[in-house]
This record gives C-alpha cells, sequence and structure tokens, in this order.
C-alpha cells in the first residue's frame, strides 16, 4: 500500500496549524517541513518548534533578503533532495515568497495547494481573479539588483520556470472557479464553544503597525484609546503580536491600564485555554479575528478600521505586496471581506 507523502513550505506558526490541519484531512502519512526561519523573529521559531508533530521529517533554511547569493543557495541546494521524494502533494503558504515561490515551480506537483498566510490569501486570490496572476512577483526597483537576482536565479536553474496551478487549503469563504479547487480547512485544534465568558474583559489582539512603519507609535496608541474608549467600563487585555517590539509593549505596560499577555500560544488557542475566555475578542486585521469568528462559538468578535489618514503616507502609494494594488488598499480589502463574519467598526 503506498504511503501518501507531502511537503509543507512554512515561516509561521499559523503555517504550521494549517498544515497539521492538511496532515488529517488529506490522510498524509509521512510529512517533510521546509521550515524557512528568520534571524529577526526568534519568537515565531520557537512558537513553530512548540507545535511540529514528533514524526516529521524537519528541514531548516534560514532567511536571508541581503546576500542574494546567500540567501539563494540556502534553499536551491535543497531542491534536488525535495524532487527525489516525489511528493504527492505540495502545501506552501505565501503566494509571493520567493522560496516557496522556486521550491513550488521546481518541483512541479500536480497537487500543489497554497494554504493561508493570513489575510495574505484575500491578495492572492484578489489578484488571481483581477489579473489571472498565480505569483504576483515584484520586480526590484534598483535595474542593477534586479540583474543580479536573474543572474543567481539561472546559476541555480530558478529563473523562468513556469508557474504551477495552485488550488485552495483555506477558512476564507472562497468557491470554486476556473482557476482553482477548494478544500476548506475544518480547523479542528481551534474549533470551541465557550460557556461562561468573562463579560467585563475584552481581548485586544495587536498588530506590529508600528514596528514594520505601517503608522507611528502615537498614531497606534491613539487607535488603542479610542477602543479602549469604545469598551468603556471594561477590562482590556492586550495580546501582543509575535512581531511587535518588546520596547513598545513595555511602553505600552507603562502609559496604559491595558492587563499585557505573555504567550507562546497563538490568539485562538490563548482563549481556548484560559479559564473564562473573554466575553469579546477585538483588534484590526488579525488573521486570529477570522478564525475566532468562524470556529469559536458564544463570544463576540468585532473588528475596528483605521482611518486611512493614520497609516503612513507611503502605504497610499508603496506596492511591496501587490504590482497592481498598494499596501494600503490591501488593508482595505481585508477589512471588505472581514464585513461577512463580524462588525467592523470605524474608529
Amino acid at each position: 500500500m503506498k504511503t501518501t507523502s507531502a511537503l509543507f513550505l512554512v515561516q509561521t506558526p499559523l503555517h504550521v496549524i494549517n498544515a497539521i490541519e492538511a496532515i488529517n484531512q488529506f490522510g498524509i502519512i509521512k510529512s517533510t517541513f521546509f521550515i524557512v526561519t528568520s534571524a529577526h523573529n526568534v519568537k515565531w521559531k520557537l512558537m513553530m518548534e512548540n507545535m511540529l508533530p514528533n514524526n516529521v521529517k524537519r528541514i531548516y533554511c534560514i532567511r536571508n533578503d541581503y546576500d542574494l547569493e546567500e540567501g539563494t543557495k540556502a534553499y536551491a541546494t535543497h531542491i534536488s533532495y525535495l524532487k527525489e521524494q516525489c511528493f504527492d502533494f505540495v502545501f506552501f503558504a505565501d503566494a509571493r515568497l520567493y522560496i516557496f515561490v522556486d521550491i513550488v515551480n521546481s518541483l512541479n506537483v500536480s497537487s500543489t495547494f497554497l494554504m493561508d498566510d493570513g489575510t495574505g490569501t484575500l491578495l492572492a486570490i484578489h489578484s488571481l481573479l483581477k489579473n489571472g496572476t498565480y505569483y504576483d512577483m515584484s520586480v526590484n526597483k534598483s535595474p542593477e539588483r534586479q540583474k543580479d537576482i536573474e543572474r543567481i536565479k539561472r546559476k541555480y536553474g530558478l529563473w523562468s520556470l513556469a508557474p504551477v496551478k495552485y488550488n485552495l487549503f483555506t477558512v476564507f469563504d472562497y468557491m470554486p472557479c476556473k482557476y482553482f479547487d477548494v478544500v476548506s480547512n475544518a480547523m479542528t485544534r481551534i474549533s470551541y464553544t465557550h460557556r461562561n465568558p468573562d463579560e467585563n474583559t475584552v481581548l485586544l489582539i495587536g498588530q506590529p503597525f508600528v514596528q514594520i512603519m505601517h503608522m507611528t507609535a502615537d498614531a497606534y496608541l491613539h487607535c488603542l484609546r479610542r477602543v479602549e474608549n469604545f469598551y468603556e467600563g471594561k477590562k482590556i487585555a492586550y495580546l501582543p503580536h509575535p512581531r511587535e517590539g518588546q520596547s513598545f509593549i513595555e511602553s505600552l505596560s507603562e502609559s496604559s491600564g491595558f492587563e499585557i499577555i505573555e504567550t507562546t500560544l497563538n490568539a485562538e488557542n490563548y482563549i481556548i485555554n484560559r479559564i473564562k475566555a473573554p466575553q469579546t475578542i477585538c483588534g484590526f486585521l488579525s488573521t486570529s479575528l477570522w478564525n475566532i469568528a468562524k470556529f469559536q462559538k458564544g463570544i463576540n468578535v468585532e473588528s475596528f478600521q483605521i482611518p486611512d489618514e493614520l497609516f503612513s503616507a507611503e502605504l497610499r502609494v508603496r506596492r511591496t505586496r501587490s504590482n497592481s494594488v498598494t499596501d494600503l488598499g490591501f488593508l482595505n480589502i481585508i477589512y471588505d471581506y472581514y464585513k461577512s463574519r463580524m462588525p467592523v467598526y470605524p474608529l
């Protein structure tokens, strides 16, 4: 009897959660995890290590976006081995990350599935449905660096690879179409019904907007204060995003009445593991809001839409995640999509 095998390309804790669900839903017996790590996010690596099943093969790759030769070599040297495994399935979790895209296209496995990269899935499908483009890969603004990218990718046989058609394994409510089939991610490990939640507590899920320079610390604090005023009289617990800077979290702890949550659990599992879950879960754009709204019953989930003017002016013109959508336009795509599952209040 043939053993069903799969390769999972992951970079975040959410990717691992999705992969574990796929192992069960697709009946995968033999799993290989290709794990991309970064020196800038040790917390993510720790969270992934805690989630990974014991019986899977692990291949680690340190992401290096600065040294083109070393950065490309770090993943390209594994491709021959991966081809030899003749995987039945390939699952990847970011339709733009060059490492994943190059590996996926090199392997050319017919049963290739895009798992959710949080709300990044919404932009990937927006691009696919609007432009018919599976991988909306950016071109470097520097002609010299772009030439170096082409030269090095040609060296490792990664240039001009035909894009592989992918299907979706997703928590989002997409229907099959001419571009993809859809397998709904049941998210069994975070599905839960809460009994007797704490009516006086609100859990606010943070975003790394300051760390990634989407807005100033003052602008983000203004948003948090507006949320606090919305829930006047309630206790606010703040769950930082893993990418938020420690200095900002410390300043928030000193300057606000928020309870700062310290945990290596993701938001979905954190509230499941509390003795009493907060009655209300809120935030801005976190994928956890969607997951909790869809898979957990007995609590309220609410989103707050940040005014465009509070974001950096660069977001209105910058296109770091899509050639056809500005970074600010992407944020508004998320808000529009979330309205089908939760109230979205303007701040």
